[in-house]
């Protein structure tokens, strides 16, 4: 219950100062008048609950109360430091516990305000910010650091192009509640902006540029009535002109009051000022009667506050060259105005360690050599040494070790109170001379990792040399030469003999990544009528390329689809460094060398089966109508068919050869019948029945007994039987062959009339040959298919036209002849006409 009270005391009153002193008291009586009910607890526990979770989102930034931004050209075309400067109250909130660690900003163009990118800055450090009085700073519960939020970005010279410029925006609610100058604080929103130019100029040169860099502040408080000065200039790394303004803070369109605590990134025109309180405006937004007030040319804040309160202001400082503003950065800042004590501490004096009589004024060391400070010991005083009006962050002692030169000065504290301060004369810390020790590069020096790089010292006879990296000495390196490939801080010892101290220059090295350059596919071989695909990756900032036996093929993409065999690398590149990758051995697989002869053609026949052989063995034919490595001709019938055989190599790669089985028609030749009979000393035409019809070249053997044996249709002229074969041969050279037989014969001739009458003249049905057939067998039949005459054993006694002793009637009779012949001759019917 003691928790949850001051929660929502804390958030109520948004100010540790009031939770403090009566958070306690507030909290006991309100636990012993509200909480005697469990239920008045459960609720107003849940109640608080959802207050904090919707306040832990938004709680780390009411405790921003100042910060800048900065942008770094790093010597490399394109590449910036960017970096976000956030000053953070420590005093209510923890940075490691509600600080955020990666926060976006946003880049848009001027002239329309369009978006071009955005980056993700991640903390990169936190700085105390040291106060002068620390009596004063504890009991006022000042406690800040600086919070640096950074990242390396590229910006393409190709792109930002526009003569307008560019701005950068970091937006986020909410303010601290305490903040004395502005109305609703708690629920007002901040953004910090930079301002940067083209970065190609009109006749197409890059345009390089750093942006001024604010001062790191002192901690520090207005004491009312007091004069006051306060440091806020800034360093240009280019030179460049500066002057500063005082401007109003912006307020942006973040609110807790919709939720939007998180700048969105959207595009806007302008950004909404905060509101102030009644009286107060940019000329006084600390008033006084000298109110906040800064020199345009050195960025020196004056003011005589008469009000006590913590006031928000905002300094905006421009950077011009040759006469044109190029860019600008604005920074937020806060001060609280106190009511201090008018007893002051006696006004301290600095001495050396050597003469603690004589107040120091000037004094002179070696370069990387120290002497020591020192001032009144008082034990009702603390101390704060400064170096060129900066606080020294930890110099709290009466003694301080120098070794940088400057204007040094402490200031001396009441230690159990907080009242004014008084500071010391300012001593001059100097080098004695030295010899010429420069160092080139003269600046950072960014490398590719891996490679070496050269650091030269000025080079005169009579110098000798002595080199350190990160303080520790490098054994045996005496030359004016340092070749290394370490990143670090390095130091070079000059010595003269007519010096005293030796020179000292430094150098910081800075090992620069490469680009990662590696080809991703672990295939390295194909098969010979493929191709492999290779991969690789890089960014669109960077530049990529393939070698192929350390020649580029050019414009080659990403993935590649390799048909040669070679080495192929790939390189990646960026606007400082290249990478070239691992070799990747590309070779095409191995696959065996196919002996598959020609295959000859082939006649058709019904029983074909066509081997086929290949090697080396172990492969597989495939085509048409095979069977165990045959071609069966009767499965495929006539044509041309191509049959395959394919054999496995390496990595699975099939080698083949096609060849082409050509399988002719075969003529078919057939003879109805197979015997035939020729008259004797008379000729018959052999008909051979010949499919299927084309140009066949014709061939009977033997020739003899024909008038042309290389016609398809011959005639015989035959004295005695014989047989003949006959040979067809087709356009592709298939043959057929077919046998008849011819046999020679007595033909029987058969009268078709008599006229048995007896008048001596055909009065007989005379068959001419009959005694040739010894077996003959004849009958003859009437109209009613009656036998009327039959007669067998040859035709001794031909037929008179009688029958049962009378003759027959005049008409048309119907005979049947039986040779009974073994050479061929078939029975023959027929009919004969008897007349009177």
């Amino acid at each position: 219950s003691f928790f949850t009270c001051s929660v929502l005391l804390f958030y109520l009153f948004r100010s540790p100062f009031l939770l403090v002193p009566f958070s306690f008291f507030t909290c006991s009586v309100l636990r012993f008048y509200l909480f005697r009910s469990p239920f008045v607890m459960k609720k107003l526990f849940s109640i608080t609950l959802a207050l904090l979770l919707f306040l832990t989102s938004q709680s780390w930034a009411r405790h921003i109360f100042g910060g800048d931004f900065s942008m770094t050209y790093l010597g490399t075309r394109g590449r910036y430091q960017l970096t976000l400067n956030l000053f953070f109250d420590e005093t209510v909130a923890n940075i490691n516990e509600g600080f955020e660690t990666d926060i976006s900003v946003y880049v848009f163009r001027k002239r329309d305000h369009a978006r071009m990118e955005s980056f993700v800055l991640t903390r990169s450090g936190v700085n105390s910010v040291v106060y002068d009085n620390v009596a004063c700073a504890e009991l006022r519960r000042l406690k800040t650091s600086e919070v640096r939020h950074t990242k390396e970005v590229f910006l393409d010279p190709e792109v930002y192009t526009d003569p307008s410029g560019y701005y950068i925006v970091w937006e986020r609610c909410c303010r601290n509640g305490s903040i004395t100058n502005i109305q609703t604080p708690g629920s007002t929103g901040m953004v910090f902006t930079l301002d940067f130019p083209a970065l190609k100029t009109a006749n197409g040169m890059d345009f390089r540029n750093s942006s001024p860099d604010f001062n790191f502040p002192n901690g520090d408080y207005v004491c009312v009535n007091k004069p006051f000065t306060f440091d806020m200039s800034a360093k240009d790394a280019d030179g460049d002109v500066l002057r500063y303004s005082l401007i109003e803070p912006l307020a942006g369109y973040t609110s807790d009051r919709q939720g939007n605590i998180i700048g969105s990134g959207a595009s806007r025109s302008t950004y909404p000022t905060v509101r102030w309180v009644a009286g107060i405006g940019v000329t006084n937004m600390i008033p006084g009667r000298v109110p906040l007030r800064i020199n345009d040319r050195t960025g020196q804040l004056t003011l005589t506050a008469n009000e006590t309160g913590l006031y928000v202001f905002a300094v905006l400082v421009e950077e011009y060259r040759n006469g044109l503003k190029i860019g600008s950065v604005r920074r937020e800042f806060q001060l609280p105005v106190v009511d201090c004590s008018k007893i002051t501490p006696p006004i301290p004096v600095v001495y050396t360690s050597t003469n603690t009589t004589l107040p120091a004024k000037v004094v002179e060391i070696c370069p990387g050599a120290t002497a020591d400070l020192t001032t009144t010991t008082n034990p009702q005083l603390k101390y704060q040494w400064k170096l060129n009006g900066v606080n020294l962050p930890n110099e709290n002692d009466a003694v301080l070790k120098v070794a940088k030169v400057g204007d040094y000065q402490v200031v001396s504290s009441f230690s159990s109170q907080c009242a004014n301060d008084t500071i010391s004369q300012s001593v001059k810390v100097a080098y004695r001379p030295v010899p010429v020790a420069k160092l080139t590069p003269t600046d950072t020096l960014r490398f590719c990792e891996n490679d070496t790089t050269t650091i030269q010292a000025t080079q005169r006879a009579g110098l000798s040399y002595e080199w350190l990296r990160d303080g520790e000495k490098l054994a045996g390196q005496t030359q004016s030469r340092l070749l290394t490939s370490q990143s670090g801080v390095y130091e070079v010892l000059v010595k003269d003999p007519s010096f005293e101290c030796p020179a000292r220059d430094t150098v910081v090295l800075k090992s620069i990544p490469k680009p990662i350059a590696k080809i991703t596919s672990p295939q390295r071989i194909f098969c010979p009528t493929d191709s492999l695909k290779l991969e690789a990756e890089w960014n669109s900032d960077q530049k990529g390329e393939w070698l192929l036996n350390n020649r580029v093929l050019p414009n080659a993409p990403k993935t590649i689809y390799a048909k040669q065999a070679g080495v192929y690398r790939v390189r990646v590149s960026d606007a400082k460094c290249a990478t070239l990758s691992d070799t990747a051995n590309v070779r095409v697989a191995r696959i065996p060398t196919i002996i598959f002869d020609s295959l000859q053609a082939f006649c058709y026949t019904d029983t074909l089966k066509i081997p086929l052989i290949a090697t080396p063995a172990g492969g597989t034919f495939s085509g048409q109508g095979l069977e165990n490595s045959s071609l069966v001709a009767k499965t495929v019938g006539t044509g041309r068919f191509p049959v395959k055989y394919e054999i496995k190599g390496e990595i699975g790669c099939a080698a083949s050869k096609t060849r082409i089985v050509e399988i002719n028609t075969t003529p078919q030749v057939r003879f109805d019948p197979t015997s035939v009979l020729q008259p004797r000393s008379e000729g018959i035409t052999l008909l051979p029945q010949i499919t299927p019809s084309d140009t066949y070249q014709y061939q009977w053997t033997p020739p003899n007994g024909l008038d042309n044996a290389n016609i398809e249709r011959p005639e015989t002229r035959l004295l005695q039987n014989s047989s003949f074969t006959l040979t067809v041969t087709s356009p592709k050279g298939c043959k057929a062959k077919g046998i008849v037989r011819v046999t020679v014969a007595d033909f029987l001739f058969v009268p078709e009339v008599f006229s048995p009458n007896n008048d001596g003249i055909n009065d007989r049905w005379e068959i001419k040959n009959a005694d040739k057939y010894p077996e003959l067998e004849v009958f003859v039949f009437n109209r009613w298919g009656e036998t009327i005459f039959h007669q067998k054993s040859g035709y001794k006694n031909p037929w008179d036209g009688r029958y049962l002793g009378e003759f027959v009637t005049p008409g048309e009779y119907s005979f049947l002849l039986l040779p009974h012949d073994p050479n061929g001759m078939n029975p023959k019917k027929g009919s004969v006409m008897v007349i009177r």
